[in-house]
């Protein structure tokens, strides 16, 4: 039976990347190192032996391994074998308890041989934890109470060294009875000094084993190490896995795996943490390290002419790759530089543009995945070129260059902060059209050359957009959308598009700056309407509610500040053609009403107050409003007297209560209703103030 990658039953949990052209979604199940344990006596680590437990959400199989089994076994054999403690052992055994969906586990023991690079596995049958029983409990229980080999087993343990490798050594390694040493923490998350702890050759920069913080990353390099095999003419992955298959399945016996792994020579130059400060730099970089171990800084340059730092060679950066501060130092005068990569495909963290540069050309297309941030910041002047076809995930993006106008890039997959600044670009749709669950997003122009802005994200908990263009929301593939604030500034047009089945906004807040002249709510659910105008331009002179307003939920609040042109004298407005058409339908559940400055009249309110005065058991009954407010402008016709009497029988608040009367009296006085304090006067006759 040949082994598949194809590991889950559910299609879309587990590993976000699996073989090419099997991508799997955003959603990454739950997956976790639940203990981590090595053998130690005293300050002396005793052996390699590792023992751990892995809990995934993946749907675990007979006759077939998790990814996440084999490529943690994979890891953890990857990071122990580059030990100087352990350069003269030959095998290292590895026992993984793993336990995934729905309630189920099996035992996994693992051996690797460092003379002929083969990896042996041996897989029990899979145990139900479904219902209460003893054996399955006692088998995991005895496993994970066992000492490792070369502590119980001396012959064993005299076995696991290579004698080629000890050389003219007369006598082996003490291996002395020793005591685990458990290397676990909440939610299996490793710190950096337990990391060293597991291997302390492991360079600090190196990402843990399994990190739920960064469990994207390192699920990715799994793929890259797993998923791949040498091509012909191609520079190979860290390892791979060739010829994998089953040996033997018999009943509840053991499967047995036989897999050569493949690692490449020592490289020869030191593949830590550099400075690149010359082109001669980044060729002793690019020829000898597939994989940096650590931040990879670029500059400053001793030449005069334009720079061209190309890192082809290199496929993975554990750290940043960044300018240094030097560049933009004014008694340094810096050239122009390209900086370019075909083979990199992961990184920490990308940072160019933080400081003054002055890069032209930035080239990565090859680049997939971003462990922490992309950042292409707007000190980069002068990049007109941007290379990022391949990538997909970053957990924060920003693009702020503002004289790019060249972007190749096809879409994110796996993104949740973003943030966009004026750039020269034709269109932004690889950034915003992609369906994501978005924490934060700022897009802030101008984009001359951009006349659409498409947002295509299935959520966002806040999304900020200030550009003279028009908004679509809703992309090429969106069917349902949820915002929680969406705050607009300059747009000149808002729409939703025809596919779009479900638009949910809680909050829409229109500032001063808003170019709309004739608003229209095309939203299925709105809880807060909010628009200032109050400093600039008044543009806004209507406002179209839909009729599915009346059924909006969780109660509605209306905030209008510094409108003066915008006409809520009623509720009907003209079409198209001229005719008389209802155009503001007010919600059954109001609970604040602050409107101020803005031409109103009675007759925008008679739908809400004919509720207000309805009796509280009638199907429609009247809305608890928190707050009361309305101040007309100047040329409003507008009367209290209805919501007075409203407040006066409980249906408005008595502490948050304001209105003012449009009609100006002939003494010259103008009579204000000012808040009303909990009183028995106010509560039962209400105070009119003449201030004189």
């Amino acid at each position: 039976m040949v082994y598949s990658f194809e590991e889950f039953a559910g299609g879309n949990e587990g590993f976000l990347l699996s073989t090419s052209g099997q991508y799997r979604g955003v959603d990454t199940p739950g997956w976790r190192t639940c203990l981590i344990e090595e053998w130690w006596d005293g300050e002396v680590l005793v052996g390699p032996s590792v023992r751990f437990i892995i809990c995934t959400e993946g749907n675990g199989k007979e006759c077939s391994l998790l990814l996440s089994e084999l490529g943690s076994i994979a890891q953890v054999v990857a990071f122990r074998r580059t030990q100087p403690e352990f350069k003269t052992r030959r095998l290292f055994p590895v026992l993984l308890l793993s336990l995934f969906r729905p309630r189920h586990g099996r035992i996994i023991q693992a051996c690797f041989d460092r003379r002929g690079d083969k990896l042996e596995l041996r897989i029990s049958r899979v145990f139900c934890f479904a219902t209460k029983g003893d054996a399955a409990f006692d088998t995991f229980l005895r496993f994970t109470a066992s000492y490792p080999p070369e502590i119980t087993n001396p012959h064993i343990a005299t076995s696991l060294y290579d004698r080629e490798a000890l050389g003219n050594q007369t006598s082996l390694p003490r291996s002395p009875p020793g005591h685990s040493r458990t290397l676990s923490r909440p939610l299996g998350l490793i710190s950096r000094d337990i990391r060293q702890e597991l291997g302390r050759s492991c360079p600090p920069a190196l990402p843990p084993i399994i990190s739920p913080r960064a469990r994207y990353y390192e699920l990715f390099l799994v793929h890259y190490w797993i998923g791949r095999t040498n091509a012909p003419g191609q520079s190979g992955p860290y390892f791979s896995f060739q010829g994998v298959k089953f040996i033997s399945t018999y009943g509840s016996a053991p499967a047995v795996f036989i897999c050569d792994l493949q690692f490449p020579d020592a490289f020869a130059a030191n593949c830590s943490s550099t400075w690149i400060k010359s082109v001669a730099d980044a060729d002793k970089l690019r020829q000898n390290c597939q994989i940096v171990y650590g931040h990879v800084g670029i500059g400053p340059f001793a030449d005069n002419g334009t720079v061209h730092i190309n890192l082809d060679g290199v496929e993975m950066i554990a750290g940043t790759l960044g300018e240094s501060p030097l560049m933009q130092n004014d008694d340094v005068t810096q050239p122009y530089y390209t900086l370019s990569s075909s083979s990199l495909e992961a990184v920490d963290a990308v940072e160019i543009g933080y400081y003054g540069t002055k890069v032209v050309n930035l080239s990565l297309p090859s680049l997939i995945s971003v462990r922490d941030y992309f950042e292409v910041g707007r000190r980069a002047y002068n990049l007109t070129y941007l290379d990022i076809s391949s990538l997909n995930f970053a957990p924060s993006i920003t693009l702020s260059s503002p004289n790019l106008t060249t972007l190749h890039h096809t879409g994110l997959r796996n993104v949740t902060a973003m943030n966009i600044d004026a750039m020269k670009v034709n269109s932004l749709d690889s950034l915003t059209d992609n369906q994501l669950n978005m924490s934060q997003v700022s897009i802030r122009g101008p984009f001359p050359n951009v006349n659409e802005i498409a947002i295509g994200f299935t959520s966002a908990k806040y999304l900020h957009i200030d550009d003279n263009s028009s908004l679509t929301l809703g992309g090429s593939s969106t069917t349902e959308m949820a915002i929680k604030e969406l705050s607009l500034h300059g747009i000149t047009d808002l729409k939703r598009r025809a596919q779009l089945k479900t638009l949910k906004v809680d909050t829409l807040k229109l500032s001063s700056s808003i170019s709309i002249t004739d608003l229209e709510i095309p939203f299925d659910d709105l809880r807060s309407l909010n628009i200032h105008q109050r400093w600039e331009t008044h543009p806004m002179k209507s406002i179209t509610l839909p009729p599915k307003a009346v059924d909006w939920t969780g109660g509605f609040d209306l905030d209008i500040v510094g409108a003066p042109d915008l006409n809520l004298t009623s509720i009907y407005g003209a079409n198209d053609k001229g005719n008389r058409v209802q155009t503001w339908y007010w919600p059954k559940n109001v609970s604040r009403i602050q409107i101020s400055d803005v031409t109103v009249g009675n007759a925008f309110f008679d739908p809400f107050v004919a509720q207000q005065k309805g009796p509280l058991d009638s199907q429609v009954p009247p809305s608890v409003v928190s707050s009361f407010g309305v101040s007309p402008a100047v040329n409003s016709s507008f009367n209290c007297t209805p919501f007075v009497e409203l407040q006066d029988m409980g249906r408005l608040s008595d502490v948050l209560f304001m209105c003012h009367n449009s009609e100006t009296p002939s003494s010259g006085a103008v009579p204000v209703h000012l808040p009303i304090p909990l009183s028995l006067v106010s509560a039962v006759l209400g105070i009119c103030i003449l201030m004189l």
